[in-house]
């Protein structure tokens, strides 16, 4: 399928414009598989069709999407290389529609990495995993139609060669996020320090990607990061993130904190999910914890940062400027979860001032008592 014009001004039954969409693989079937799950729903139109960057690159200028849909492993030009370019010269929401694996996992998530704002994985021939990819594919769509795609937005500020000297003790610090998360994580977590308290990250994603993602995070700056197992007991100076079909809980309390990793059902329409990370923090941690709320779609964490607040905790939540989709911060900040509302360049800074002055995390209950 060529030309957008065909679809250009098609509306949905509610009289809104359709999202439009140019499918980008080598592989035919796999450009009629997205196209066909695309096309099942009224939100889309399929404005056009590539199979490799020099046809895509026609069909963008062409056809102007709202929404590009991308399998990186293209013959030709790399498929990493023209998402580079497209997002320097072109920049518009890309989702990457991957295959599984290690190899594919380590592509998908470099992607991430240039500005593709959600990865989703190919499905398998069976019924159930078919299902479960259309699902997905359409979320993605349409919260990337939401997006707002800059070039360069997010700077990594390195504060790790001056030490903070006096970081709160037996505290916990909780990130949640999803969509334009896998830009902003590395950010954050680039601009600490090596002798953080533990931190808890659940950040939506599917689970044959969770690993690649985790060794780019431990690769973005003095914290240790890895995949959380259950059981384990977190440690200082160590990052752990949520698989992607697992939810991550804080159990026990100060000097005996665990993590929980448990399969269940989806909670804030996701599992992982970031509301069942803040709840558990707020109840294992009170007011010893920190709570941040990055960038993504629909208010998975909201209502869980709230509680974290309530409990004592102090709470952060990025700015809709430098938010690649206002919505779970948004509505944080709406319901006031929020203690505080910042650009995501400053919130490492922000967290490394809270830490040096919150006295309050301390293994040392009469001086929770006496702390102002």
């Amino acid at each position: 399928m060529t030309g957008g014009k065909a679809t250009s001004h098609l509306l949905q039954a509610d009289g809104s414009r359709r999202v439009r969409v140019v499918v980008v693989d080598d592989d035919a079937l796999s450009r009629k598989v997205i196209a066909r799950a695309l096309q099942g729903d009224d939100r889309f139109a399929i404005a056009g069709e590539a199979p490799d960057a020099l046809a895509a690159k026609k069909e963008l200028l062409q056809t102007r999407p709202d929404v590009v849909t991308l399998d990186v492993n293209m013959p030709g030009v790399d498929g990493l290389h023209f998402l580079e370019k497209l997002m320097a010269h072109f920049p518009m929401p890309a989702v990457v529609v991957s295959a599984s694996g290690e190899a594919g996992g380590e592509i998908a998530v470099a992607a991430l990495a240039l500005g593709a704002v959600s990865v989703v994985q190919k499905p398998s021939a069976t019924r159930e995993d078919q299902q479960r990819f259309v699902q997905e594919l359409r979320g993605a769509v349409a919260a990337a139609a939401q997006c707002r795609i800059r070039s360069g937005s997010g700077r990594i500020v390195s504060h790790a060669g001056g030490k903070v000297r006096r970081l709160a003790r037996g505290g916990i610090l909780a990130i949640g996020a999803s969509t334009g998360g896998p830009q902003a994580l590395p950010v954050v977590l680039g601009g600490l320090v090596p002798d953080m308290p533990p931190i808890l990250i659940t950040q939506h994603m599917p689970v044959t990607f969770t690993d690649a993602f985790a060794r780019r995070l431990d690769a973005a700056g003095p914290v240790r990061v890895q995949v959380a197992q259950d059981g384990v007991e977190p440690i200082p100076g160590r990052a752990y993130l949520a698989p992607g079909d697992k939810h991550l809980r804080l159990v026990g309390g100060p000097g005996s904190y665990r993590l929980s990793v448990q399969p269940g059902e989806r909670v804030s329409s996701h599992i992982p999910s970031v509301d069942v990370l803040f709840h558990s923090v707020a109840e294992a941690a009170g007011r010893r914890a920190l709570g941040v709320l990055l960038t993504g779609m629909g208010r998975d964490g909201a209502d869980g940062l709230l509680a974290m607040r309530r409990a004592g905790a102090r709470t952060i939540a990025q700015d809709e400027a430098s938010s690649v989709v206002w919505g779970m911060p948004g509505v944080a900040v709406r319901q006031g979860a929020a203690e505080q509302v910042m650009a995501l360049d400053a919130v490492a800074a922000q967290l490394l001032q809270m830490l040096e002055h919150k006295t309050t995390i301390n293994l040392n209950t009469q001086a929770e008592r006496s702390s102002p």
